[in-house]
């Protein structure tokens, strides 16, 4: 599942930025996870400033990584051993939205 969204974000540590980001979403997401040896999501930003472009995804089936081609903008498979599907309670770009 991939939500893209824009959101207006000022930072100046895109580092920083990210990590509070990922943060607040596994502290309303727990079983959402980006950092681990068997991850079931990523997030992706695009630090403009107020204009942040986020990718979102949690994994849809185990063993395969999902990500948007740059080109296409569509979304791209591919297969992972490392990826577990996303089990947890539903996640909504309204819901993103507000929590970021």
């Amino acid at each position: 599942m991939k939500i893209k969204f824009n959101k207006n974000i000022t930072c100046d540590e895109p580092d920083i930025c990210s990590a509070n980001i990922t943060e607040k979403i596994i502290a309303k997401y727990p079983k959402w996870q980006c950092h681990t040896k068997k991850q079931n999501g990523h997030l992706s930003i695009l630090h403009q400033q107020n204009n942040h472009i986020i990718w979102f995804f949690a994994y849809d089936n185990n063993g395969i990584a999902e990500t948007e081609d740059t080109n296409s903008k569509k979304t791209v498979t591919q297969n992972n051993p490392n990826v577990t599907k996303y089990t947890g309670i539903t996640i909504k770009e309204s819901d993103l939205k507000k929590l970021i």
